[in-house]
């Protein structure tokens, strides 16, 4: 069956509105989002609306925002406003009026860019192109050669708006659909080059610094090192507000604390519904599911001994910590 790929950008961050792409607004301390993952493309239409309900996802993860001034790296970022960290690799973004820049990373390899690659303008409607390039940019990596330098170019479309449902059945309006390519050359000055490109489709919300739809289809030639090649799709989880640094703890609360088999909650509201995540001290996603007024317990007995935080997606985002004993 013929696949068309519908992929979303690892490194973009901004808000969408009807048929526009606006720069988001952020809030001054972390943010953490839930996301669901599948290990491929996804095969859809490029035109709206999309229907994903019938997508059955089998991992987990998160996606941090964190302002640069909260990063140990910000030095080497002058210009960066944020910083994405996803999977211990970090992004190092820029937020403003008129576009969104993407400054290095710091993942498989290193780079600090001198002046930042222009990933895309805002506004971005419906019927936009845009291109940028970034020559010869310094970067290191484990294993790597000294001397080696990447050229990263970005081609972005804004394609279609439309209505999104999501793998858990969350339903976003005004969608905006971006396609964006972004292709790197990495090699010695003489040497044949290592081609890389990320193809890209973004599904953009209002209200969301990152797409709430993200597919991935990376390819390499044959000058690269082997199997590095690979598909993923992820999907935000829920429909928690963007300004994630609130919190309902004083609706919400546990017991007992510490726990052995069972965590339980009390819970003010009597019509409550959300996601929610547990994460262990280094942030890894350990359990995730549905809590309501009606289920007001969770069991714990498989988790390790230590510190958990227990992340509520409703409204707003509630963090509650216990110890697992």
């Amino acid at each position: 069956m013929k696949r068309i790929l519908l992929t979303a950008s690892l490194f973009l961050g901004f808000t969408a509105f009807s048929q526009t792409v606006y720069m988001p607004t952020l809030p001054s301390t972390n943010i953490t989002y839930p996301i669901s993952i599948l290990s491929d493309t996804i095969t859809q239409s490029a035109q709206g609306p999309w229907d994903f309900s019938g997508v059955t996802t089998t991992g987990m993860g998160s996606i941090t925002y964190q302002p640069i001034a909260n990063s140990a790296f910000a030095s080497s970022y002058p210009n960066a406003t944020h910083v994405k960290i996803e999977g211990g690799e970090q992004f190092f973004l820029g937020f403003e009026t008129d576009k969104f820049t993407f400054h290095g990373e710091r993942s498989v390899i290193t780079t600090s860019f001198p002046t930042p690659l222009i990933v895309m303008p805002y506004p971005f409607t419906v019927g936009a192109v845009h291109a940028h390039s970034k020559p010869n940019i310094p970067f290191t990596c484990n294993g790597c050669p000294p001397s080696m330098f990447r050229s990263d170019l970005v081609n972005a479309q804004a394609l279609a708006s439309g209505t999104i449902i999501m793998p858990d059945n969350t339903v976003h309006n005004n969608a905006v659909l971006v396609f964006n390519t972004r292709t790197f050359n990495d090699g010695q000055t003489g040497s044949a080059k290592c081609t890389q490109i990320l193809k890209q489709y973004q599904w953009w919300v209002s209200g969301y610094p990152f797409p709430v739809i993200q597919s991935i289809e990376y390819t390499a030639n044959q000058n690269c090192p082997p199997n590095i090649d690979f598909r993923q799709s992820k999907f935000l989880i829920g429909n928690p507000s963007v300004g994630l640094d609130e919190n309902n703890s004083d609706q919400i609360s546990i017991y007992p604390n510490p726990a052995n088999d069972i965590l339980y909650l009390n819970i003010a509201s009597e019509d409550f519904n959300a996601n929610y995540i547990i994460m262990d001290a280094t942030g890894r996603i350990v359990s995730n599911g549905i809590i309501s007024s009606d289920t007001k317990t969770l069991n714990v007995a498989n988790l390790a001994k230590g510190m958990y935080t227990i992340s509520l997606f409703d409204d707003i985002k509630t963090d509650l910590k216990f110890i697992k004993q």
